[in-house]
């Protein structure tokens, strides 16, 4: 199923240094079905009212090549976003704040630039590195955003480095101290599973398995994750099966136990939503906004209609509306928005957490 797939690739990150500081309060969201012909397209959106604007046009020529999606984001340094491409091979955009114009940064077919493959999500390491999932290779990749040379990360094959894993794909980086990978088919009966990854050795630790019950309540499949600027994890789980279909849930899991508890449940009888008939929403990624609250991409899988960027607090679970990316009034549309990243200017970190202290860990 297409949703489930899109729900693999994961990687939303949530990172800070001082090069992003000129797009503070900025939101961004990729849609990979969205723009002239369904090429993708990369849309901003505010904060404040959900408005949107139209940052790049991946089915028009003249603001670089051509894709085929734009399935994931990350907001960089210099005011550059990265945008993820998958159909076409695998390509990393870069993409003017300002302009639109994008240029290619790493071509996944050209081995010249590093190991081959097809990228399903992106993030950014707080130095400015990009780091991406080729997902079907099972391979963690760190990429130079200049010269898009790859490097191998973690091998997610390799049972030297940690558990093995089978659909690795959504990352949250945070400073130095630790990368966090969500899983969909590890765990017990391929319930999924939260991995912690160490940035320099490449080293994994499963934390979480959403199968196993005395950690917490379980999921089908898991998807977006993100860090808390508390330190806590945030995990999208979906149920969505066909002989059970029900939306998905957000999770919070702490980073040294496991344990999880149930944040917030998307069920759209329980909630405000961009459309009244909405039946089934399946949350496909997350970023932080602010120090108590998150932006989710949603979408109504029952109906396939497009729906949008649902705000979380954080401290209540609560969910409000942001974007309705078929509403016409609040922007340019879009059909499929995936991915999100956000830069809050607020941020702070805790202890610990800023500075990379793993003692406790």
């Amino acid at each position: 199923m297409f949703y489930r797939y899109l729900s693999i690739p994961l990687l939303l990150l949530f990172s800070a240094f001082a090069g992003r500081a000129a797009l503070a309060e900025t939101i961004v969201v990729s849609d990979a079905g969205g723009g002239t012909d369904g090429h993708g397209a990369l849309f901003s959106v505010d904060s404040t009212t959900g408005q949107r604007m139209l940052i790049s046009d991946f089915g028009r020529p003249e603001q670089g090549l051509l894709a085929e999606d734009a399935l994931d984001v990350v907001i960089g340094p210099s005011d550059r976003y990265f945008v993820l491409e998958f159909d076409l091979g695998g390509f990393i955009f870069a993409v003017d704040a300002v302009t639109g114009q994008r240029s290619v940064v790493s071509n996944f077919a050209d081995p010249s630039q590093g190991p081959v493959g097809f990228p399903t999500s992106i993030a950014l390491e707080s130095g400015g590195g990009l780091l991406a999932f080729a997902g079907l290779q099972r391979l963690l990749l760190r990429i130079d955003p200049t010269t898009g040379d790859r490097t191998l990360l973690s091998d997610f094959s390799d049972p030297g480095l940690g558990p093995t894993t089978v659909s690795p794909g959504l990352i949250a980086s945070r400073t130095d101290t630790f990368l966090w990978v969500t899983d969909l088919d590890a765990g017990t009966n391929e319930a999924g599973a939260l991995i912690r990854v160490d940035p320099a050795t490449g080293q994994r630790v499963l934390v979480s398995d959403f199968g196993d019950l005395t950690q917490g309540p379980g999921t089908a499949d898991v998807g977006g994750v993100a860090v808390q600027t508390d330190g806590q994890i945030l995990v999208l789980g979906s149920d969505y099966q066909i002989d059970n279909p029900v939306s998905g849930r957000l999770f919070r899991v702490d980073p040294v136990t496991g344990d999880r508890i149930v944040l917030h449940d998307f069920d759209p009888a329980l909630n405000e939503t961009c459309s009244p008939s909405a039946t089934i929403i399946q949350p496909l990624r997350i970023a932080i906004a602010g120090p108590d609250e998150a932006v989710v991409t949603v979408v109504d899988i029952a109906s396939d209609l497009p729906n949008g960027v649902y705000r979380i607090d954080l401290k209540s679970g609560a969910q409000s509306v942001l974007s309705c990316f078929a509403e016409p009034t609040q922007g340019p549309m879009g059909l499929l928005p995936v991915g999100i990243d956000s830069f809050p200017m607020d941020v702070i970190f805790a202890d610990g957490f800023e500075t990379g202290d793993t003692s406790a860990w």
